[in-house]
C-alpha cells in the first residue's frame, strides 16, 4: 500500500512515516473497496453480471486508482456486449499503470479494429432501433429488423436482447420473446430487466391459456346439449293413385329442370362462342392498330434522339473546365491509392459534382464513398495503433485526418483527446472532451471524457 498523499510505501503505522499523513481513514477506505472488488469478483464468478458491475463501480468510487477493479469491469462490459464501455476503462487503467497493465494484454486479445468497427456498427442501429420504436411513426417492424442485425453482430449484447423481447413482447410473440430473454439471462444471470420482461412473458403465456381452456369448455358444452337425435316417422300411403301421381309429378319435375337449367346454358354457351369470334375480330383490329402506335412512338423517339443529340453538340461548353475537373478526379485518386487521405478529402471537396460523364460520376461516387468508409476506418486505424503503441505523436496526426473526414467521429475525438492528453496539451485536449460531452452525452466516452477532466 503507497500513501495517498506522497506516494511512499507504508507500513503497519497508523501514520505516514515520511509525509506525517493519518491512515485510519485511508486504510478503512482501501479495505471497503477491497471488499467490494472480492464481492464483484465473486459476482462475475457465477456470471451475477449485473451485480458485479454495481460492486465494481463502488468499489471505484472509493478507490479510482484499484487497478484490478478497473481491468475486471472492463471485461465484465465486454461480456455483456459493452465493448466500448470496455475500452475506456481499459484506457483509463493503462493511463493510471502504464506498465505491467493488465489491461494492455485484455485490449491487444479482445478489442482490434475490426472488433471496434463491429461494436459501433452494432450500437449505431441499436440506436436507430431504439429511435424507429419511439419515433412519431413507431415503425416496429424496422426497428424489429435492425435489433436482429445487431444480435447477429455482436451476440452478448444484452441490451438489444431486452429491445428485441420487448417487441415481441408487443406483437403477442412470446415464445420468440422468451427466446431471447433466455438468451440474455445467459449471458448475465440475474439481469433485473430480463427477469421482469420473463415474469411479463410468463403472466401473459398462462391468462392466455386459461383463456383458451374457458372457450373449450364453453364449446364442448355447447355440443353436448346440441347432440339430439331426430327420429324419423312413418306414416302409412294411399295406395296405386299416390304412386302414379309421384310418377307424373316427377317427369312434370325433369321438364322444368331442363327448361330453366338446361335450355338457358345452351343459350349461353352459343351466345358466347358468338361474342369470342366477335372479340378475334376485334382483337385483329385493335393490334394492328398498336402496331401502328408503336411506329409512330418509335418515330417520335427518333426525332427526340436526334434533336437532343443536337442541342448537346450545339450547347456543349465548357470543355476546359471538364478537363481540369477530371485532372482533379485523377489526382485524387492518385493521392487515395498512395495512403494520402487527408489530401483526397481536399481534393474531393474542389470537384465538380455537374460532370455528366458516366466514368467521372462512376469513379467520384466510387472515391467519396471508399474515402467515407474504408479511408476514414483506414485513418482511425492507424491513429488506435498508434496511440497503442504510445506513438502520439502520430495517433494525434491520423485522427486529425479522420475527424477532417468525419467531424463527428466520436471514436476519433475520445481517442484524439487522449494523444493530446498524453503529449502534454490539456488544453487542447480538453476541448475534444468538452465536444464528446456536448455532443454525445448519451455515450460512455463522454463520461469517461468527463473523469479524466475532473481528474
Amino acid at each position: 500500500m503507497k500513501c495517498y498523499r506522497c506516494g511512499s510505501k507504508l507500513g503497519r503505522q497508523n501514520i505516514c512515516l515520511k509525509c506525517g499523513a493519518p491512515l485510519d481513514t485511508y486504510r478503512m477506505i482501501v479495505r471497503r473497496a477491497n471488499s467490494l472488488y472480492n464481492s464483484g469478483l465473486e459476482k462475475a464468478w457465477v456470471r451475477d453480471l449485473s451485480g458485479a458491475i454495481e460492486d465494481l463501480q463502488q468499489c471505484l468510487v472509493y478507490d479510482k486508482h484499484n487497478i484490478d477493479a478497473r481491468n475486471l469491469l472492463g471485461l465484465v462490459y465486454h461480456e455483456i456486449g459493452e465493448d466500448a464501455d470496455a475500452m475506456a476503462e481499459w484506457a483509463i487503467s493503462e493511463s493510471y499503470q502504464p506498465e505491467d497493465n493488465l489491461a494492455t494484454t485484455l485490449t491487444k486479445k479482445f478489442i482490434d479494429a475490426e472488433q471496434i468497427e463491429r461494436c459501433n456498427q452494432a450500437v449505431r442501429k441499436y440506436n436507430h432501433s431504439l429511435s424507429l420504436a419511439n419515433g412519431i411513426d413507431h415503425s416496429y417492424d424496422l426497428a424489429l429488423l435492425q435489433l436482429q442485425k445487431v444480435v447477429r453482430i455482436n451476440p452478448k449484447f444484452v441490451k438489444a436482447y431486452q429491445l428485441l423481447a420487448l417487441l415481441h413482447i408487443r406483437d403477442g410473440e412470446y415464445a420468440k420473446a422468451e427466446k431471447a430473454l433466455r438468451t440474455a439471462l445467459n449471458i448475465n444471470h440475474t439481469d433485473v430487466v430480463c427477469l421482469r420482461y420473463l415474469q411479463e412473458v410468463e403472466e401473459k403465456v398462462n391468462r392466455r391459456e386459461s383463456g383458451r381452456e374457458k372457450r373449450e369448455k364453453v364449446l364442448l358444452e355447447k355440443a353436448n346439449e346440441s347432440k339430439g337425435v331426430v327420429v324419423p316417422t312413418y306414416r302409412e300411403g294411399s295406395g296405386i293413385l299416390q304412386t302414379v301421381l309421384y310418377v307424373f309429378g316427377g317427369v312434370i319435375l325433369g321438364l322444368l329442370v331442363c327448361y330453366f337449367l338446361l335450355i338457358p346454358g345452351i343459350r349461353q354457351r352459343l351466345q358466347r362462342e358468338s361474342n369470342e369470334k366477335v372479340m378475334s375480330y376485334g382483337d385483329m383490329l385493335s393490334a394492328k392498330d398498336l402496331e401502328l402506335s408503336e411506329l409512330k412512338t418509335q418515330l417520335e423517339g427518333l426525332e427526340a434522339e436526334k434533336n437532343s443529340a443536337n442541342e448537346q453538340l450545339e450547347g456543349y461548353a465548357g470543355r476546359d473546365g471538364v478537363v481540369a475537373s477530371y485532372e482533379k478526379l485523377l489526382k485524387a485518386a492518385d493521392d487515395y491509392y498512395s495512403g494520402e487521405y487527408g489530401a483526397v478529402a481536399d481534393v474531393i471537396d474542389q470537384l465538380d459534382e455537374t460532370v455528366t460523364g458516366a466514368n467521372y460520376q462512376a469513379v467520384y461516387k466510387k472515391l467519396k464513398d471508399s474515402l467515407n468508409t474504408e479511408g476514414m476506418s483506414e485513418l482511425y486505424k492507424k491513429g488506435y495503433d498508434a496511440y497503442q503503441a504510445r506513438d502520439f505523436e502520430a495517433a494525434r496526426d491520423y485522427l486529425t485526418q479522420c475527424l477532417a473526414i468525419d467531424p463527428d467521429y466520436p471514436d476519433a475525438l475520445f481517442w484524439l483527446g487522449l494523444s493530446y492528453h498524453n503529449l502534454g496539451d490539456r488544453e487542447t485536449a480538453f476541448k475534444y472532451y468538452d465536444r464528446l460531452i456536448a455532443e454525445f452525452p448519451e455515450l460512455s466516452y463522454a463520461q469517461r471524457a468527463a473523469e479524466l477532466k475532473n481528474e
